[in-house]
């Protein structure tokens, strides 16, 4: 059986999720959902703009129909506006659209593999086998299943679950870090490796802050979170990012 191309295999990745979003928000009741009421197809609407539009856009520097780009990148940039993506209503709507259209033409420009050397970086696969493992809670919440952990209260909000039903936004995080790591797996062009390289430290930014805040702070164990990446300004957090842009860069994606 031939194995998927990167491309192919971020697709189906994508697909695999929307698909799970689909089905376990159109059947668990909305009073236990994060924020979204409208059902499956309305929270995979929003995924299809958030992190899709995201991994869209380091797909692009290899379009193979180069006319479709600028305006594909246009679209696909809307979903960093802020107010697009909004935690406190993650329902679709007409915001959400010029990001979804952007991802329809990033697919029609059929993006291939580029042609220079694989990364050889050995680190690869372990952060993918730890991203995988760290994602566990946020796949059995997806699948409409939790363990007696992800069902305790959250400390000050005696309703909330620990770990909610439904998708997770640290989940997002972990898919845009394996897609970076998929699209890189074919040599790539210069700027193509370094916005996978910042696909994939904001990606592990996103699942760590995450993770971090459902199983240590809602735990009770600390109190402090992550610096907030928030908007692009001189701040911890995205100086953290840059940093980390550039050694994954170097340690990753030679």
């Amino acid at each position: 059986m031939p194995r998927l191309s990167p491309v192919a295999a971020v697709w189906a990745l994508h697909g695999a999720v929307a698909a799970a979003i689909t089905v376990t928000h159109s059947r668990v009741p909305p009073q236990r959902l994060y924020n979204t009421r409208r059902g499956g197809v309305s929270r995979a609407g929003v995924f299809a703009a958030y992190p899709t539009a995201v991994t869209a856009l380091g797909m692009l520097p290899a379009a193979r129909r180069r006319e479709l780009t600028p305006a594909a990148a246009l679209l696909c940039a809307t979903v960093a506006v802020p107010g697009v993506i909004d935690e406190r209503e993650l329902d679709v709507n007409r915001r959400h659209l010029p990001a979804i259209a952007g991802v329809a033409l990033t697919a029609l420009a059929c993006p291939r593999a580029g042609d220079g050397p694989r990364p050889r970086s050995r680190l690869r696969r372990p952060l993918a086998a730890a991203l995988l493992v760290g994602s566990a809670p946020w796949l059995l919440a997806l699948a409409g299943h939790q363990t007696r952990g992800m069902r305790e209260p959250t400390p000050g909000e005696p309703g909330v679950d620990r770990v909610h039903l439904g998708h997770h936004e640290g989940l997002d995080g972990c898919v845009m870090a394996l897609d970076a790591l998929l699209l890189s797996r074919r040599g790539t062009g210069p700027v193509q490796r370094w916005l996978l390289a910042l696909m994939l430290t904001y990606g592990c930014a996103v699942a760590f802050q995450d993770g971090w805040y459902e199983q240590v702070v809602k735990r009770g164990w600390v109190r402090q979170r992550p610096p907030a990446l928030g908007p692009p300004g001189p701040t911890r957090g995205w100086a953290a990012l840059i940093a980390g842009t550039v050694l994954a860069r170097r340690l990753l994606l030679r």
